[in-house]
């Protein structure tokens, strides 16, 4: 609860109290009246003083309230009370009659007072209420919240205290004056409670903030206040009892009165010690607790002074930049040694952060560590309050945004370059359906498919390896894999070598034009035909030397049509592009192709290997024709291509379609003996009808541009992928061992 609200509540109460007692007044003279019994002298109140100490307890309860209405009620209570008041006073002071003075009720109370106008306020109550009413009356009203509530207030306590210190003490001299005797001892108690409530009020004024103030001298002030108002009066009645009972007489009294007064006094003094100490053991476990917390923390935070100093500094700031304590000493020995000639510019801005009333985001600034880095901090400050010397006190927080700088570059680099290679490979894929040639179109399309697939499979490649090379094993068994028989034979040796990123694309089409050609003209077009494939540092040029040797072909003659597209692409590629060197020699047994790599192009990974001979993985399956096979693809022109491959390999299709719900039907009407899925269906996975097809026993091939299938594939480990662009070949024998229980 915060001082403000704990202030108001002691108004409430301060407010019933005084309504207490001036209520059980007029209640007791009543209940007087009604048995016409005596009144008791602790209950003797003048009707008018009572009615008007009701009223100004209705102010202050009013005032302690929220809300526009409360406000009203305090301001109109207050100021009734004060006109009384001073309506009262000026009657005093001009000697003029009141028409309250022909009131003769309660004669007994005015003659056992001492009034000459029985029916009239007290002149000491007058001159306490009306101040006590004007503080109520102007509390928390603009110029009424600072200067004048608490004062007049103070001025309205000071007739009830004198009053209450004479009954207390029961000074002759006191009530010789008339100033005590004409006040009752309950109406001094209920304006001292009304004083009391009225400095309630303002516990943020300027004027009070010592005593109400969340400070140690506040603290000290509401602790000691007590004992130096409660002692003396205590005091002074306890020695007063002790000369009226004869146990000491009145020159003792004044030894006593100094030795008391010293008693309370040095009670006052520990008291105040006690509490510093405890503030300073305080302040020193929170100094310790602070001190730990930053240095400790897990990211850079630094508390630095307006005076300069840096107080505190973590750990991590010092490792981050690797200045020593010492060195950052000052705000000024940290931002010349991080920003050289920019520190007068960060200089004005940290000074700018002692006036912050809250946190600030000062955004990001490169730093320069102490071994020259340059590193990234995004800075975020608050005020923490004042030091014991009084300083403003300031923490610094900062984040390392270096790496993520790092990455975010390296991303866009990456964006950029991702974006350059797709450009040049469609261009590349214009450039191939442009200058491709063929008079069949059958003939023409299987062309530009093969080559488009090659280059498909150079990239899909290249992903595999973070596009830092693509060993040149995987480029010849993948183009010739896709090309050969079942009865073909492939011996491919050399040491592990990669081809760079940026020619794996040329030598895949190089590649695959020689592969093609065997596949119409060469060793890969009759069962038996045997392949060989070579490759070795060539250490008089330094580049690398890969041997393509045909053997069990048809006799090797210049294909029709000399100086085609695929010859004048392959010789193009490796001597215009790679400024490499191409030999072709076609000879009875077969053709012999050496190509010449310069040694910009590869580099040697690890020791020589070579490979047995691989015979095609679909030597021994036969063709499954009228086997229905469920197509689910969504990308229309892909589905028609699958759909024909299946087709005219003699399958049944069924589909193809392109959403997970319409492939879930048709599995549920037509039972399918395999299935070709895609993974992405439209923004769904196609892993609900994988699991049914599964739970089914129907076999299925993951046909997807995703690497290795993307997430889906970890849900079916045996379930073959293929990526895409798919080869026919490929497709047709990936359906075949599906029917064949090869793959389950």
């Amino acid at each position: 609860m915060d001082v403000t609200a704990r202030a108001r509540i002691v108004a409430r109460l301060c407010a019933a109290l005084a309504a207490l007692i001036a209520g059980g007044s007029i209640a007791g003279r009543i209940a007087g009246w009604i048995t016409a019994g005596p009144v008791p002298e602790s209950l003797q109140m003048l009707p008018l003083t009572a009615v008007c100490l009701c009223l100004a307890a209705l102010g202050l309860g009013a005032r302690s309230l929220p809300g526009r209405l409360a406000g009203i009620v305090a301001t109109l209570s207050a100021g009734a009370v004060a006109a009384v008041a001073a309506w009262t006073l000026l009657a005093y002071a001009a000697g003029i009659p009141l028409p309250l003075d022909s009131i003769r009720i309660f004669d007994d109370v005015a003659v056992t007072a001492g009034h000459p106008t029985p029916g009239r306020m007290a002149w000491a109550t007058a001159l306490s209420l009306l101040p006590t009413a004007l503080g109520i009356a102007v509390s928390g009203r603009g110029w009424g919240r600072g200067f004048p509530a608490p004062w007049l207030a103070a001025l309205g306590a000071l007739p009830p205290a004198l009053a209450g210190a004479g009954y207390m003490i029961g000074a002759d001299v006191l009530r010789g004056t008339g100033f005590a005797t004409a006040m009752a001892l309950p109406t001094a108690l209920a304006l001292l409670a009304l004083t009391a409530g009225t400095f309630a009020l303002a516990p943020n004024s300027r004027s009070i903030a010592w005593l109400t103030g969340p400070g140690p001298g506040a603290a000290t002030a509401r602790t000691l206040l007590p004992i130096a108002v409660a002692g003396p009066f205590g005091a002074a009645w306890l020695l007063d009892r002790g000369v009226n009972s004869g146990i000491y007489g009145s020159e003792f009294r004044m030894v006593l009165v100094a030795a008391l007064t010293a008693l309370v006094l040095a009670a006052a003094v520990i008291l105040h010690a006690a509490r510093l100490d405890r503030s300073e053991a305080l302040a020193r476990t929170s100094e310790k607790r602070l001190r730990r917390v930053v240095q400790e923390a897990p990211f850079p935070v630094m508390v630095h002074a307006e005076d300069g100093e840096i107080s505190l500094v973590s750990h991590a700031w010092l490792d981050l930049t690797g200045y020593a304590a010492h060195e950052i000493g000052t705000v000024a020995d940290w931002t010349s040694r991080a920003y050289g000639q920019r520190m007068d510019t960060v200089r004005m801005d940290i000074d700018r952060l002692y006036e912050l009333d809250g946190p600030l985001d000062e955004g990001d600034y490169e730093i320069r560590a102490a071994d020259g880095r340059t590193l990234v901090w995004a800075f975020r400050s608050a005020p923490i309050g004042h030091d014991t010397r009084g300083r403003r006190l300031v923490v610094t927080m900062a984040a390392d945004l270096t790496d993520r700088r790092a990455t975010e570059t390296r991303l866009r680099l990456l964006m950029r370059e991702v974006d350059h290679r797709a450009k040049n490979a469609l261009a590349v894929v214009q450039a191939i359906v442009q200058l491709s040639r063929a008079e069949d179109p059958a003939v023409y399309a299987e062309a530009v498919q093969g080559r488009v697939a090659a280059m498909a499979r150079a990239h899909v490649l290249l992903a595999a390896s973070g596009w830092s090379g693509v060993d040149i094993r995987s480029l010849v068994e993948g183009e010739v894999d896709a090309l050969r028989g079942p009865d073909n034979i492939l011996d491919a040796a050399g040491p592990g070598a990669s081809i760079r990123a940026e020619a794996a694309q040329a030598v895949t089409l190089v590649l695959h034009e020689l592969a093609a050609n065997a596949a119409r003209y060469g060793a890969l077009s009759r069962p038996g035909g045997r392949l060989r494939v070579e490759w070795r540092p060539d250490p008089e040029e330094g580049g690398l030397c890969l041997d393509w040797e045909e053997q069990g072909g048809p006799p090797a003659a210049m294909p029709p049509g000399t100086g085609g597209f695929g010859i004048t692409l392959m010789r193009q590629t490796i001597e215009g592009q790679l400024m490499g060197r191409l030999e072709m020699d076609w000879q009875v047994r077969g053709l012999r192709c050496r190509l010449v790599l310069p040694s910009d192009v590869w580099h040697l990974r690890n020791v020589s290997e070579r490979s047995e001979p691989r015979e095609s993985d679909a030597a021994t399956l036969p063709h499954h024709r009228e086997r229905r096979v469920l197509v689910v693809e969504d990308e229309a022109l892909t589905a028609l291509a699958l759909k024909k491959l299946l087709n005219d390999a003699g399958f049944r299709v069924l589909g193809p379609v392109g959403r997970v719900g319409d492939a879930l039907a048709l599995a549920r009407t037509e039972d399918p003996e395999a299935a070709v899925l895609d993974v992405n269906l439209f923004g769904e996975t196609v892993l609900p009808l994988a699991d049914i097809l599964l739970d089914r026993g129907v076999p299925f091939v993951f046909c997807t541009g995703y690497q290795n299938g993307g997430g889906i594939a970890e849900h079916h480990r045996n379930a073959p992928v293929l990526t895409k662009p798919v080869n026919g070949n490929q497709l047709i024998a990936a359906v075949d061992r599906l029917l064949s229980g090869r793959v389950s």
